[in-house]
């Protein structure tokens, strides 16, 4: 009779920390408050709607959809979709390669990961400028 109730309370005590554990896991994690653009964000160049292919092949090659959402694809914790109403083309690069000005922002793990994207070839970083400023509030890039 004993063993039965220590297995019973012990069996509940596993699914109770299984339960504390899913809940930590899935925590969305909110951004920091953004200072959004003008409301009315210029048109994109000639030269950044041909790097948008270019761009969104990088997201799925770097594995950035393990961290973001793109279309409500993936992981819904840091959704970009509209990212390029809301930030600059000089902000989007300062996030993508974990600049020192927007590096206290981040998780430690994530500002580790985004600097390795610095040594990503000049051309890369222009793409995945382009393709993220292409995702705009109402419109599909």
């Amino acid at each position: 009779m004993l063993a039965k109730a220590i297995a019973v309370i012990l069996g509940l005590s596993v699914l109770a920390l299984a339960a504390v554990f899913a809940v930590r896991q899935n925590e969305v994690v909110r951004p920091a408050p953004v200072e959004l653009v003008e409301a009315t964000s210029p048109p994109l160049s000639a030269a950044d709607s041909a790097r948008i292919p270019r761009g969104s092949a990088l997201v799925a090659e770097l594995g950035c959809r393990r961290c973001h959402a793109v279309e409500g694809a993936r992981n819904p914790r840091s959704p970009l979709d509209g990212i390029g109403s809301r930030r600059s083309p000089t902000e989007l690069r300062a996030w993508i390669i974990a600049d020192p000005s927007v590096r206290a922002a981040l998780p430690r793990s994530a500002a580790r990961a985004k600097q390795a994207y610095a040594d990503l070839p000049e051309s890369d970083l222009e793409a995945l400028v382009a393709f993220l400023s292409s995702l705009r509030e109402g419109r599909a890039p």
